[in-house]
Parts: structure tokens; C-alpha cells; sequence
């Protein structure tokens, strides 16, 4: 996760329903702080209904439109349990 350019946060999990887990929590802990009232109660909405990725793709989608924009880049490294 990058601000302003900078890495501010770095998450890992073995799946994408793991990691959105982690993300969920990030996000449901900052929306309140970052986003506008509306957005901030939308993000939550979707985290009490068990839509943990459609919170965490709108908390991203909307972050920055009330103060510094944050950056989510996810990238799967293909390294298995075996690894």
C-alpha cells in the first residue's frame, strides 16, 4: 500500500479471500478517518453484509477524495505451500 509515494504497508496471506480478510480489517479501522461520512458508512455497510472485497475495492476506489490517496497494489508472487 503506498501514500504519497511511499510504502506505508506491506500485507501477505496465502489466498486472495485471506488477504482481503487483512485488508478488510485495514480498511473498517481507517474509513472513518480517510473517507467522507457517505463513503465511510458504504465501506462499512459492505464489511457487516460479508462483502469484505466489494469494501476494501470501494474504500480504494474512494480514498483521497477527503484527504492523501492511498494505493493498493497487489501482486501474486505463484509461491505455493511447498515453497
Amino acid at each position: 500500500m503506498h501514500t504519497g509515494g511511499t510504502i506505508c504497508r506491506i500485507y501477505a496471506a496465502p489466498t486472495a479471500e485471506q488477504l482481503a480478510v487483512r485488508l478488510g480489517e485495514y480498511v473498517r479501522e481507517n474509513a472513518t478517518y480517510q473517507l467522507w461520512p457517505a463513503d465511510a458508512d458504504r465501506v462499512l455497510a459492505l464489511l457487516e453484509a460479508d462483502r469484505t472485497q466489494d469494501a476494501v475495492d470501494f474504500y480504494f476506489a474512494a480514498v483521497g477524495l477527503r484527504w492523501d490517496r492511498e494505493q493498493l497494489i497487489v501482486h501474486q508472487t505463484g509461491l505455493g505451500p511447498e515453497a
